[in-house]
């Protein structure tokens, strides 16, 4: 059964904002992209480097050198395990906070 808790308080809506972009500074940000697109047009040598031209052999050389490697397999850990582990993660960080020196 609903209650009236239930429903929103329709007498809380916030007014519509009023620093949203308008169409001048949509407008200027196309202006300033195209002019942006024709400076690169003008000089070649200033443009981005395209994908194509990006080697990402390494990375893929690396990627699989960790694939590859036993140490980096996750490790499968029960409930338990697990449980214990976040016990004694606690209990040390409890007895490095207890070292600290008075604030």
């Amino acid at each position: 059964m609903l209650t009236p808790r239930d429903y929103p308080d329709l007498t809380k809506i916030p007014d519509a904002p009023t620093n949203l972009p308008s169409q001048k500074s949509w407008a200027e940000l196309q202006a300033g992209l195209q002019a942006s697109a024709k400076v690169l047009e003008a000089n070649p040598s200033s443009k981005p480097v395209a994908a194509s031209e990006i080697d990402q052999a390494w990375a893929k050389a690396e990627q699989q050198a960790i694939e590859a490697n036993a140490a980096s397999v996750p490790t499968q850990q029960n409930a338990a395990e697990s449980d214990a582990w976040a016990a004694a993660a606690r209990a040390k960080m409890e007895a490095d906070i207890a070292r600290l020196p008075p604030t």
